[in-house]
């Protein structure tokens, strides 16, 4: 089946499952890739965005929220009496996912466009994942070098061709030109403001660490600097903190966590996280000093952490059906979030006949049968609505195919090498995450029409918009000259950088192709082919750059150039 590419320039990522959804396409437009453990090209570009949001979302920082989102739910259910503990949680897990939200964007945004392998030992993961499943459909094991050859230089080698062959191609000049060209103030979605921010926070933290020129580097340690700061999860975590006391601990602590990175020198903790991230068996009170992090600060919030954990696993112990299966439910979205990285669903018919075969159907006619197998035991025979899904396992690198209905998994397809006791949790785990995940979307809505009657929640809440606009846009033109800080961002406020470089489109088109491909052997042939004279374009940015403070390009010796946006 030839793919069709309309309407896939956007994914998602739910922040409570970390389902990923990257392309509207029939699943079966993909199969003839996931059995050989293969993605289509067309789908790198979502899926660096997009597997960056799972990784983030794969900590123990985002796991502490979603346990916060889950026992409102609980609370909201089945202990009328929380309702208190259900406002103070949801306060706070919305104001934090707020305050992360242009972080979160702009972390995706530099995975796409900038991050690549250095000197380090530390690669970026949606690179190391992406490297694994892009290969061309032709390419087999037998195209691999042996398991023992394989080296850091390799995997290097590996994810800057897929990266390259992405960021020479059209598809991520127009991809950033439409980044750059956002409304600083009024994208919901933070794209530009997390970029600048991202941007700017990594340009000034290599003036102080030049280790952080690794961009695979940079991009890990953030992520661990961030989303494993044990410190932080302790405010999230503790409930005897009202709502607006915890909103302010934690903005306060990203702020400064932010400002020490971008300001302080941390060769040292950039050489112990570089070390033990690739250590055969880490070491785990050295990695958390190399997070600036003591360990009688992380005992608290580890306990905390574990104690909740240990909630759902008593709850489903104790065989109350009820009850049972809402902790087993949220024991598994937890489980969900942190392994499986969903790439594509698409609901189905599922037909089991009387001859105990399994059809999974796109439409009502045989015709439209995607698969077929065995049916699994004691299957209700009769036609049902279900799903197809298509997932990613981080651990394995492996594609599998799994069809469901509400209560059972059906079929599973896979490439070789997932064990069967990971596949069992699999079948488990998806479908009960995908047979729940509207009435969780229905729940949540309930439980904030509940937190929404109590003034604390709306008091916590009130003015976290504006609050993450002025803690980002302070961020994104840290860089820039004080007393020129207002004029940029005034301009970047209305139609972005496009208003910056003087509404001249060739600049800012000149712009988008120095950042993402950074030679200027490179470009003097790329930008001749459209139009573009590098060297006038140079000149014109340096101008800019000097009127407004805004950083923008840097013509180092040699071959390089600097590019800042």
């Amino acid at each position: 089946m030839a793919l069709d590419t309309a309407g896939m320039n956007r994914g998602y990522t739910d922040m409570l499952t970390g389902s990923m959804h990257l392309l509207d396409l029939p699943a079966n437009a993909l199969f003839k890739y996931v059995l050989k453990g293969r993605l289509p090209s067309i789908f790198l570009p979502s899926f660096l965005h997009e597997s960056t949001h799972f990784w983030c979302g794969s900590s123990d920082l985002s796991a502490a929220l979603a346990i916060l989102e889950l026992r409102s739910h609980r609370d909201a259910l089945l202990s009328p009496k929380n309702y208190p503990r259900l406002s103070r949680n949801l306060a706070v897990f919305d104001a934090t996912q707020t305050l992360l939200k242009p972080l979160l964007e702009g972390l995706a945004l530099f995975m796409e466009f900038d991050a690549s392998p250095g000197d380090s030992r530390v690669f970026a993961a949606p690179g190391t994942w992406a490297s694994a499943i892009f290969l061309p459909l032709e390419d087999d094991e037998s195209t691999l070098p042996p398991r023992e050859k394989i080296d850091a230089a390799w995997v290097t080698d590996q994810i800057l061709a897929r990266l390259l062959n992405y960021r020479t191609d059209d598809r991520a000049v127009a991809r950033k030109l439409n980044v750059l060209m956002q409304p600083l103030r009024e994208d919901p979605d933070y794209y530009l403001l997390g970029y600048l921010a991202v941007k700017a926070i990594w340009l000034a933290a290599t003036q102080k660490t030049r280790m952080f020129l690794d961009r695979d580097l940079f991009l890990s340690f953030v992520r661990s600097w961030i989303f494993q700061d044990w410190v932080l999860i302790g405010y999230v975590l503790d409930e005897t903190i009202s709502p607006s006391v915890a909103i302010y601990l934690i903005s306060g602590r990203i702020q400064r966590r932010v400002a020490v990175l971008a300001s302080q020198d941390l060769t040292g903790e950039a050489t112990a996280f570089n070390e033990e991230s690739d250590a055969a068996e880490m070491n785990h009170a050295r990695m958390l000093a190399s997070m600036q992090i003591k360990q009688w600060e992380a005992e608290q919030p580890v306990t905390a952490m574990r104690s909740l954990l240990t909630e759902l696993r008593d709850g489903f112990a104790k065989g109350e059906r009820k009850r049972q299966n809402w902790f087993l439910g949220d024991f598994l979205t937890i489980q969900h979030r942190q392994e499986m990285m969903r790439l594509a669903i698409e609901e189905v018919m599922i037909e089991v006949n009387e001859y105990n075969r399994v059809l999974v159907r796109r439409g009502a006619d045989w015709q439209s049968t995607y698969l077929a197998g065995q049916a699994p035991p004691q299957a209700k025979k009769g036609t049902t609505s279900g799903w197809i899904t298509i997932y990613f396992l981080p651990e394995l690198m492996k594609t599998v195919i799994l069809a469901v209905r509400e209560d059972q998994p059906m079929l599973c397809v896979s490439a070789q090498g997932v064990p069967e006791d990971k596949m069992t949790v699999l079948r488990f785990s998806v479908t009960k995450v995908v047979a729940t995940e509207k009435k969780r979307r229905e729940i949540s809505a309930y439980c904030r029409e509940l937190a929404a009657k109590d003034e604390q929640y709306n008091e916590a809440l009130d003015g976290m918009r504006q609050h993450v606009q002025t803690i980002y846009s302070g961020w994104g033109v840290s860089n820039t000259p004080e007393e020129k800080e207002k004029n940029v961002l005034t301009m970047l406020e209305r139609r972005g950088f496009y208003e910056l470089l003087g509404r001249d489109g060739d600049l800012l088109t000149a712009l988008v192709h120095i950042s993402l491909v950074p030679l200027k052997s490179y470009l003097e042939g790329s930008l001749r082919e459209i139009g573009i004279d590098l060297e006038d374009a140079l000149a014109k940015l340096a101008i800019i750059q000097k009127e407004t403070g805004m950083p923008l390009v840097y013509v180092a010796p040699g071959d390089s150039i600097f590019s800042c946006a």
